[in-house]
């Protein structure tokens, strides 16, 4: 009760005049965990406007909760919301830093810049943020991994599980595409809150019957848009075979190569001459071969031949002188 005085106490002299109070709007996001700038800027309206003493409270459906107060350039706490302290500080001019955002720190946030008189508040300016908290969601331990290598004809359950989101989804879509076109589909969905984050999980399973290789999406929904979007994708294997490639070695190992080369031509080198010894000795084998055997050379047995006539011319000189003389 005496807390509920405070506020009240707190609230009254700035509400008195509201209705006749410039006032300022921004609109601002965060993400959960975060920090926040919560922007007032009375210069806009009211150029010469001094910073006397100011007021930030967020703006709740009953009620106000006071997050910091300053009174002639003091920061005062006696007012200040259990949960905001320690968590505020004040950037220049009137604006303030909000630290580690939660999902109870969405909403409306007001300042109020005062000029003090002896026993009343004249409201100057108005600033009112408005702040939107977001937070990603993120797979758990259960979320399917992305790829699967399968054989044509098997089933396969895919499980598209996320945790730690806001704001609360609206659903959740499956998109498959395949070889006979695309599909979306929105199967079993389950949403559930965690009670002391105020984060949203979200999970649901797809079954599909494998008739080649096909990619499916599993799309968080924000009212009609596609927020998150998480993508599995089965690799079919013709013939029983892995479709996972074996590695290969894209540079080629130039230096087993070049050795390779070098080895076959010592070879090829190596071949020739011995070859070349070969038939060098076979050679001189066959001349000494002939030597041996008395044979006459082919120039000796063409003059032997040529002598053979005279002889024969003489022969028959000699006998013809006998028979004369006779």
């Amino acid at each position: 009760m005496m807390q509920l005085m405070k506020v009240l106490l707190f609230l009254g002299p700035l509400t008195a005049c509201a209705q006749d109070i410039p006032t300022s709007t921004i609109n601002g996001a965060a993400l959960y965990g975060g920090t926040v700038e919560l922007k007032c800027d009375p210069s806009i309206q009211n150029p010469g406007i001094q910073k006397e003493t100011f007021y930030w409270q967020m703006q709740k459906s009953s009620h106000a909760e006071p997050l910091f107060e300053m009174k002639g350039n003091v920061s005062l706490a006696e007012y200040v919301e259990e949960r905001y302290r320690n968590r505020t500080k004040l950037k220049e001019n009137f604006d303030l830093y909000l630290y580690n955002v939660t999902i109870e720190d969405e909403g409306k946030y007001e300042c109020y810049i005062a000029k003090e008189h002896a026993r009343w508040q004249d409201i100057a300016h108005k600033c009112v943020f408005n702040l939107k908290v977001s937070a990603n969601f993120s797979p758990t331990e259960s979320h399917s991994p992305p790829i699967h290598n399968m054989t044509r004809g098997e089933n396969k359950t895919l499980e598209c599980s996320l945790a730690g989101g806001y704001p609360k989804p609206s659903g959740l879509t499956w998109t498959v595409v395949n070889s006979g076109g695309t599909f979306t589909m929105k199967e079993n969905v389950n949403i559930s809150e965690d009670a002391q984050t105020k984060l949203y999980n979200i999970s649901s399973t797809l079954s599909v019957l494998v008739d080649g290789n096909t990619t499916i999406f599993c799309s968080i929904l924000q009212g009609d848009e596609n927020s998150d979007i998480y993508n599995f994708s089965i690799l079919v294997a013709e013939n029983n075979q892995s479709t996972k490639a074996p590695p290969t070695d894209t540079k080629k190992p130039v230096v087993e190569v070049s050795i390779y080369i070098a080895s076959g031509l010592v070879l090829l080198f190596l071949l020739v001459t011995l070859i070349a010894i070969f038939l060098k000795k076979r050679r001189k084998r066959a001349c000494c071969t002939e030597a041996c055997n008395g044979h006459t050379p082919v120039r000796q047995a063409e003059e032997n031949t040529e002598e053979a006539p005279h002889q024969e011319e003489i022969i028959e000189l000699v006998d013809e002188g006998h028979r004369n003389g006779s």
